[in-house]
């Protein structure tokens, strides 16, 4: 009788390398370093869940945010479906326990890779009121956090 585990751990090693080989991309997400320089993954109990623009968070035209340890998804508002109206944006977060304010760094976005070494927002939360600051352009927008929402931990792999 011919010792077959030799040939079984080969098997289970190539089915592994071929594993690797096709998912190393969302892998990455998972293995990349630990945030450095104050930031962090860990979206602030204040800024987590669903913003609506003028509080505007279940019509079709609404346009949202929504924050979650990782990063954050978005919609356009004023337009229906399509691919190009929703996004997903990774990113790491700077603040104090209980801040106001928050500094958002870009670090992924469905389009593009991007790698900022400054934050890319600053958002200022008062109560139930957020305004998101542009930091490279100034431009902001003030959303209004909506009510009734499960919470979620991480941003989804694409």
């Amino acid at each position: 009788m011919t010792d077959k585990r030799p040939a079984i751990l080969a098997v289970v090693l190539v089915a592994l390398g071929v594993f690797l080989a096709v998912s190393a991309k969302q892998l990455a997400y998972r293995y990349e370093p630990d945030p450095v320089g104050g930031f962090t993954r860990d979206v602030p109990k204040n800024l987590d869940g669903m913003w609506g623009e003028k509080g505007d968070c279940s019509s079709k035209s609404a346009r949202t945010l929504d924050f979650m340890d990782g990063g954050f998804r978005w919609k356009k508002g004023g337009v229906s479906g399509g691919r190009d109206n929703y996004g997903l944006v990774r990113g790491l977060y700077k603040y104090d326990l209980g801040a106001s304010r928050v500094f958002f760094k870009l670090n992924e976005t469905s389009e593009d890779t991007v790698s900022h070494t400054e934050p890319e927002y600053d958002i200022t939360i008062a109560g139930d009121t957020m305004v998101r600051r542009h930091v490279y352009d100034g431009f902001s927008e003030v959303f209004q956090r909506c009510r009734n929402q499960e919470p979620k931990r991480e941003v989804p792999k694409w």
